[in-house]
């Protein structure tokens, strides 16, 4: 009886520890890097690029997916953005350049129909 009971303790331990990570509590924990909102509602680009690396994603659960936030390394970066507009094939690739602070949070935004990254205050 105890060892059931000690395997099944075991068990909903290691099954808690696959859920904090999951969910990304350990990790907003110990990273540093920035969050940049982009393809939202009112903002056509995407983040394609990070100084001419691919782009890190928030990864929802143990699907790979396009999640519109970005994680980037704090400090001064040039973001390749590329225009994604419904019907429009050809999309050029405009380049921004940012200074990002540590674990502060971003969001894609226009202005005159030129992208702009404004800070996340709140």
């Amino acid at each position: 009886m105890k060892r059931v009971l000690k395997c099944v303790v075991a068990s909903l331990l290691v099954l808690s520890a696959v859920i904090v990570f999951d969910v990304g509590i350990v990790q907003s924990l110990v990273d540093t890097r920035c969050v940049i909102e982009d393809g939202v509602v009112g903002c056509d680009y995407w983040i394609k690029k990070v100084d001419n690396r691919p782009v890190d994603r928030v990864q929802h659960g143990f699907i790979i997916s396009k999640v519109p936030l970005a994680l980037v390394r704090p400090g001064n970066h040039v973001l390749q953005l590329s225009e994604e507009v419904y019907g429009k094939n050809d999309a050029q690739v405009i380049e921004l350049e940012v200074s990002l602070e540590s674990r502060c949070r971003y969001r894609l935004s226009q202005e005159d129909g030129k992208p702009i990254l404004i800070k996340d205050e709140s």
